[in-house]
């Protein structure tokens, strides 16, 4: 049988020009071009049509026209980048500069320039005088806008503002980027708020000489604090003696360059940093860090940020202590197994405040049964006289009013532990430079160990919903 003869040649494709698109990111930052190639006797697209294609899509900015020609030339069919957009300048944050030493370890003793220690010399009050600038601030700023490649503008995102409260006796300059002193005095910066205060001071020992001390600024004891008395400032609080179960209230740091032997009689609460060489049987609270030189013993302990007590012993045993960042120490506990438990990663008084709320809402509905009950009761007896129908009604509004506290303290209980939690797996770390005994009760997150081995060199960590014990480091 013979074929028949078309005068078609086989799989053979039409003749189609190549053309050219353009491939735009989705953030319209990069323009791409992409050559789709000819087939058949088709031509190649020319650099016009490429440019067409870029007019096609309105890219304006940005445009590298030798990377178009060399596409064109070298007939690149991968896309190549032909325009890029200029990203946004994000502003920078406000900052805050201080012209002053803050914290508490700036009244710890001097070291010279090769880091050794005189003991002898103490660092001890800083003043200013009348109009001294001990603060500034550096606004933010808005930063620069960006464009993209068709033209249009893309936003910088402005810096964050930074506030920090005035206290006593200072004052903005009239351009709002200065803070001065308004009398002569020692600066303070406690709890976001920049003060400068009077400064009393009391030669000997607070005795019943003294008597109790309550005072605005900043208090100095040159001797020691003895049983029962009490000093609260709303500065810092300086002593150069010892502490003898005696109660202590500093609004800012407190120093103490001895003890404090507190009979689990004495109640400490600092709003910055806390600095001691040792602490036995008292309770501290501290909303920065604490710093003890020799050793922590059967204490209840609470700071916000760091417990650190690596000098001397370091010696941290018996007690509750609870940091929402840092517990350091170069021994925890003691070969005798004596109980010590350690928090660590959330603030303690997010925890207390949790705890407290908890024990509100019991209260609540405790309270609300009862009126429920009573409210049932009366409801059910007939002809109520005035005073019954009074009552009635009163108990109403006394259940609406506790159903609303019961939700306000729910709700607010559900925020810190969402806090709690949060907090808990970005920070907590027990750091023992020496050893940790058996007999330590170490909790981070919702998670509680037992220690039954001693463990030396190593730092817990919390990883994942499990504490992790890594090498010092």
């Amino acid at each position: 049988m013979t074929e028949l003869n078309t005068g078609a040649t086989p799989n053979k494709l039409p003749d189609r020009d190549g053309w050219c698109r353009i491939q735009v990111s989705s953030d319209a930052m990069e323009a791409y071009l992409v050559i789709e190639p000819p087939t058949g006797e088709g031509n190649w697209p020319s650099k016009e049509d490429a440019f067409k294609a870029i007019s096609a899509e309105k890219i304006t900015y940005g445009i590298m026209e030798d990377a178009v020609i060399d596409a064109i030339n070298n007939r690149q069919i991968k896309p190549v980048l032909i325009a890029k957009g200029k990203p946004p300048v994000n502003g920078k944050d406000a900052e805050i500069n201080y012209f002053f030493e803050t914290g508490v370890f700036r009244k710890a003793y001097i070291e010279d320039e090769y880091g050794r220690v005189d003991y002898r010399q103490v660092q001890n009050l800083q003043n200013v005088t009348v109009g001294q600038k001990i603060a500034e601030k550096i606004p933010p700023t808005p930063g620069e806008p960006g464009c993209n490649v068709r033209g249009e503008e893309v936003k910088a995102t402005p810096g964050k503002d930074k506030q920090i409260k005035l206290g006593k006796n200072v004052a903005w300059t009239e351009d709002n980027l200065a803070i001065v002193s308004t009398i002569n005095g020692e600066p303070t910066l406690a709890n976001n708020k920049i003060s400068v205060h009077e400064v009393h001071e009391v030669k000997g020992d607070v005795n019943f000489q003294t008597g109790n001390i309550n005072f605005l600024g900043n208090v100095i004891i040159q001797g020691n604090v003895e049983s029962g008395f009490k000093i609260e400032a709303e500065g810092d609080v300086t002593i150069y003696g010892n502490v003898d179960s005696a109660d202590i209230k500093a609004g800012g740091n407190l120093f103490i360059k001895g003890g404090i032997s507190g009979m689990d009689k004495s109640e400490i609460i600092c709003g910055g940093d806390f600095s001691a060489k040792y602490i036995e049987h008292a309770k501290v609270s501290c909303e920065g860090n604490i710093t003890v030189r020799e050793a922590i013993m059967h204490c209840q302990i609470n700071a916000d940020l760091k417990v650190v007590c690596e000098g001397g012993k370091g010696l941290i045993v018996g007690g509750l202590i609870r940091s929402g960042e840092e517990i350091s120490a170069k021994t925890i506990g003691s070969r005798l197994g004596t109980l010590t438990e350690l928090e660590v990663g959330v603030k303690p008084g997010l925890k207390l405040e949790s705890q407290e709320l908890e024990q509100q809402v019991k209260d609540y509905k405790e309270s609300l049964d009862k009126a429920e009950k009573a409210i049932t009761l009366l409801s059910k007896t007939p002809n109520l006289s005035d005073e019954r129908k009074e009552m009635l009604q009163n108990l109403i509004k006394t259940s609406y009013a506790l159903k609303a506290q019961i939700n306000e303290a729910d709700a607010r209980r559900q925020e810190l532990l969402e806090e709690i939690l949060v907090r808990s797996k970005e920070k907590g770390k027990i750091r023992v430079k020496e050893v940790i005994y058996p007999g330590i009760r170490v909790t981070m997150g919702k998670t509680t160990i037992m220690i039954q081995d001693e463990i030396k060199y190593a730092v817990l960590v919390y990883n994942e919903g499990e504490i992790q014990i890594q090498p010092y480091r």
